[in-house]
């Protein structure tokens, strides 16, 4: 089973811009996510589609397995949404990242210093634990057990795009 780390787009009524979401779900294949992911979308289901997907494999100096039991270290994997601004831009910029810590108060502060959405005003616009919000494709609970290795991990999309969900 993979942790799949999902950035969708489509549209809400009365909005005038694409709005975003990301999900976290286990499944063995980026395809089993799909109706899942169809089901959980908050907006109008015309035009939803993925932007970018990750197999989430290890962060930040841990590899991740997904395990039926629950793991007795208390080192947890959040997600951080940051928010941040650019003098030639009316728009707030964002950039997503992915921190383990023992809390979300540790992880803030990380990621106050370690992802800079842009070059004024970089903030948190939320951090969510990810084992809190996890989907699963095939109904069976997952907990995340982290474990202390040497191995870097790229964050970066296994693959990003325009694919559409709703046809």
């Amino acid at each position: 089973m993979n942790l799949y780390m999902i950035s969708l787009g489509g549209k809400v009524k009365g909005c005038n811009l694409e709005v975003h979401d990301v999900q976290f779900i286990v499944a063995n294949h980026i395809d089993e996510t799909i109706n899942l992911l169809k089901s959980n979308w908050y907006g109008l289901a015309d035009k939803l589609h993925l932007d970018s997907y990750k197999a989430v494999v290890g962060v930040d100096g841990y590899v991740l397995r997904l395990t039926e039991n629950k793991p007795e270290h208390s080192k947890q994997l959040f997600f951080v949404h940051m928010g941040g601004y650019q003098k030639a831009s009316t728009q707030e910029l964002h950039e997503v990242g992915l921190l383990v810590g023992d809390s979300e108060q540790e992880v803030k502060a990380r990621a106050l210093k370690e992802i800079g959405a842009a070059n004024i005003e970089n903030h948190v616009d939320s951090i969510v634990r990810v084992e809190a919000c996890m989907l699963s494709a095939n109904g069976t609970s997952y907990y995340i057990e982290l474990n202390e290795c040497l191995e870097e991990f790229d964050q970066s999309p296994d693959w990003f795009g325009y694919r559409r969900l709703d046809c």
